[in-house]
């Protein structure tokens, strides 16, 4: 079986050689994925997502769309303590460049508790058809969402996603994982 390092390694890797036209194009198609499928239901008003690195899906334009519908968006803000908080951000103007090289809502943006918000947008590296992830091996958002019963949303590339990963009791999986090509349900084990 493959490692969680070499899976993150490995897909890394290949997302780092996506061009930025590709990541433009396929973070498009898979916000249109996400907003028609209605993954999201429209009577969600509270949401987080994240603003992406290193090449993750583009999230300015489910942003975009998130607003036009009224949607309150939060993002995370990150400590050492790999603790999580999601602030709200009500222009993207709102998030600044930290010394860690992401951006988050400033230190002045209102704070909202976990619960209270309705669904939550989740990066990843790797995704399989369970709705289990890898991410950077942080732990952050295992963490974060360890209880939370609202949605869970994972955003890839289809590369991104294989029949099954390794994970542990401590790892959250998503209830979806939205594709360019394809929507996988974790409840049900479809793949739309």
């Amino acid at each position: 079986m493959t490692t969680k390092h070499e899976l993150r390694q490995h897909y890394l890797e290949k997302r780092k050689n996506l061009s930025d036209l590709e990541v433009h194009e396929k973070s498009l198609k898979i916000v249109h994925e996400l907003m028609i499928s209605q993954v999201i239901p429209l009577s969600l008003k509270k949401i987080a997502l994240y603003a992406p690195i290193h090449k993750e899906v583009e999230t300015f334009s489910l942003y975009q769309s998130l607003l036009s519908r009224g949607v309150q968006t939060y993002f995370p803000r990150l400590f050492k303590s790999r603790d999580i908080e999601f602030a709200l951000a009500t222009t993207w103007e709102d998030l600044v460049l930290t010394s860690k090289g992401f951006l988050e809502p400033s230190s002045m943006k209102k704070v909202e508790p976990l619960p209270s918000i309705e669904a939550i947008i989740v990066p990843g590296i790797v995704f399989d058809h369970s709705g289990f992830r890898i991410g950077y091996g942080l732990g952050c958002y295992d963490k974060a969402l360890k209880g939370y019963q609202g949605l869970k949303i994972g955003l890839a590339y289809d590369f991104q996603v294989v029949s099954s990963v390794p994970h542990e009791e401590s790892d959250v999986a998503m209830d979806w994982v939205v594709t360019e090509e394809k929507i996988i349900q974790k409840t049900e084990g479809r793949i739309l």
